[in-house]
């Protein structure tokens, strides 16, 4: 494996056919070269519709899992940008498509940094726990 997702979310793993590809691919990664977008919905939209967020991301001590917005943590740097905004039958607040790119990679960062924000990932029962996430179903 060259990349992985966090566990309950949908998307590409690149998966390399042998070690010198994934050499290569790895050495792509750490260069900046390969660039990974991602796509995720989240209530309410962000008010601001493109931006950086450079919040650092510590280990909650409350949790072996759980990560936090923490200035002793390791700087987190975010780029985002709105793609859509959308309002929800179940819901009076408007969610979001929000495209994001990472210059940092740390463990749960668009999750952490978003939730942190007060715009988490819809279905997200680990950072948001709005209302709409009970009536979201994954596919």
């Amino acid at each position: 494996l060259v990349g992985r997702l966090d566990k309950d979310t949908t998307g590409i793993v690149i998966i390399a056919r042998n070690g010198y590809v994934q050499e290569a691919l790895k050495i792509q990664s750490q260069n900046g070269i390969m660039k990974k977008y991602y796509l995720a919905a989240v209530s309410p939209a962000p008010k601001v519709l493109a931006g950086t967020i450079d919040a650092p991301i510590s280990r909650d001590y409350d949790s072996i899992i759980k990560r936090k917005i923490d200035e002793s943590g390791a700087r987190a740097v975010t780029h985002y940008k709105t793609v859509c905004v959308q309002s929800i039958k179940q819901s009076s607040t408007p969610c979001a498509v929000v495209e994001y790119l990472l210059e940092t990679g740390r463990t749960h960062q668009i999750r952490v940094s978003f939730a942190h924000l007060g715009n988490p990932l819809l279905g997200d029962g680990k950072y948001g726990s709005n209302e709409i996430n009970k009536k979201l179903y994954r596919v």
